[in-house]
């Protein structure tokens, strides 16, 4: 699943990078595109988030493991010793069932 809201090579537009910034740092915005996915208890997910720390890698984490849906995150381990800013107090690696 990818949302083209929030890839790299889609920047250009009105919003730019300013807008896929925002949208990737919102709380919540990963769930209103998940509700629309045929994701099921027993599937996996593979989340590739360079930092882990933006909102949209961990919802989509947080909201996949509520769901009974195996999490894999693909993620730099060299930011585990900064401080959580989901408001869960999680970093993708976290919530993660596998880094």
């Amino acid at each position: 699943l990818t949302d083209p809201r929030v890839m790299w090579h889609n920047v250009l537009g009105a919003g730019g990078v300013r807008e896929l910034l925002w949208l990737e740092r919102t709380e919540k915005y990963a769930e209103k595109f998940l509700d629309h996915q045929p994701l099921n208890k027993g599937d996996s997910i593979i989340i590739f988030g360079h930092s882990g720390r933006n909102s949209s890698g961990i919802d989509t984490a947080l909201y996949a493991k509520k769901r009974g849906i195996f999490v894999v995150a693909l993620t730099s381990k060299n930011n585990l010793d900064k401080p959580a800013t989901h408001s869960s107090g999680k970093r993708l690696a976290d919530a993660a069932d596998l880094v």
